[in-house]
């Protein structure tokens, strides 16, 4: 049965290379322009509004701010998401300062033995989220031409991910009381300049890891267009792909497509799910540390799911106009809502997986 589930794990792998292969040979001149696009927002969008809050979450964690944060948050944080006090930092960063932070930091915590494998796993599935910077600035002013738009799309993340939080607390047990930790590599921080340094040379390499990700799949999302179109798909299918392929490839296609009330619903959703491209940056950071996929998946997509029910929330109560969208053309297709609803069961697929005990001999991490 392992062998046979290997060998289906590295068939399905294989098709998907092979059908990146063919989009890429397909389409050679859509996917140089994928590469430029990928670099353009790297440097205009991804550098700043992403790298000063690497070396800062970075320089924070090293000069202490983690036991700061824990004095004031680590009882809530214990409370809703059932973590130690130590996870109380990564799961703050990761909200003021958007994905990978969090993931960043609980890494570098359980590095140095302060979380557990399990701990650093919990807050993969739900503190991983977008910046307030890229979704006040880029999404609702840029896109949308509103910042409220913006910022309500922030809260409306900020709480499905709370929400998933607070069910994997609920359902999943409190591993507050876990002693399964690693112990501390060495690799402890130094003082003043030191830590100064070695905060930027961990942020940029975080960096170059997103960018890397972030080039490759803005080339994919490119050919897969290309694709689509030539098999005349649905525009809110092609987008749909792109954006469960890559977060901004996928906003940026919504918000430029279709009417403002539909795609305020698929950027929530987005903006929940992340895209693949996240995923396997956050994979990508922990890799070696024993966090699994499937349950990561399956939080996210329900975490969309979360989203998408509190976008047309707003859109219900609050009934904004959308009225300085100038980028966003009118479109009569329908609203996705019925279809990506679906999501929200996998919530309890993650549930079950995350309750899954490592096994016994993982408690000693493999050497790096």
């Amino acid at each position: 049965m392992k062998l046979r589930s290997i060998s289906v794990r590295r068939a399905a792998l294989c098709l998907g290379a092979f059908f990146f292969l063919f989009l890429l040979l397909r389409n050679a001149s859509v996917a140089m322009d994928g590469v430029r696009q990928g670099l353009s927002l790297c440097a205009q969008t991804l550098l700043p509004s992403l790298f000063p809050f690497l070396v800062v979450s970075e320089l924070l964690m090293a000069m202490g701010a983690g036991q700061f944060l824990e004095r004031f948050f680590a009882r809530p944080v214990a409370f809703l998401f059932g973590v130690s006090p130590n996870a109380a930092a990564p799961i703050l960063l990761g909200a003021l300062c958007g994905q990978p932070v969090a993931s960043s930091t609980a890494t570098a915590a359980y590095d140095r033995g302060e979380i557990s494998r399990t701990e650093l796993e919990r807050i993969s599935l739900f503190a991983n989220n977008p910046s307030s910077g890229f979704l006040v600035g880029a999404v609702g002013e840029a896109l949308f031409g509103d910042s409220a738009i913006g910022i309500a799309l922030f809260l409306i993340t900020l709480i499905s991910a709370t929400l998933v939080g607070i069910f994997l607390r609920i359902f999943g047990g409190s591993l507050s009381s876990e002693k399964e930790k690693k112990p501390p590599n060495g690799a402890q921080y130094g003082l003043g300049a030191a830590a100064f340094t070695q905060s930027i040379r961990r942020a940029l390499s975080t960096f170059l890891q997103i960018a890397a990700f972030l080039l490759f799949f803005a080339c994919i999302s490119r050919c897969l267009t290309a694709f689509c179109e030539a098999i005349r798909l649905p525009s809110t299918v092609q987008i749909a792909l792109l954006g469960l392929t890559e977060l901004t490839t996928g906003i940026c296609a919504a918000a430029t497509t279709l009417s403002a009330d539909i795609a305020f619903r698929f950027c929530a959703f987005f903006s929940g799910f992340a895209g693949l491209s996240v995923c396997l940056q956050i994979f990508s950071i922990t890799e070696g540390r024993g966090v699994r996929l499937t349950p990561y998946i399956a939080a996210k997509l329900a975490q969309g799911g979360i989203a998408l029910l509190l976008a047309e929330g707003y859109l219900f109560f609050f009934k904004p106009t959308f009225g300085n969208a100038e980028s966003v053309l009118a479109d009569a297709s329908p609203s996705p809502s019925p279809i990506l609803l679906l999501p929200c069961a996998l919530l309890i697929l993650a549930v079950a997986l995350s309750r899954k005990q490592h096994p016994q001999a993982s408690s000693v991490p493999p050497a790096r």
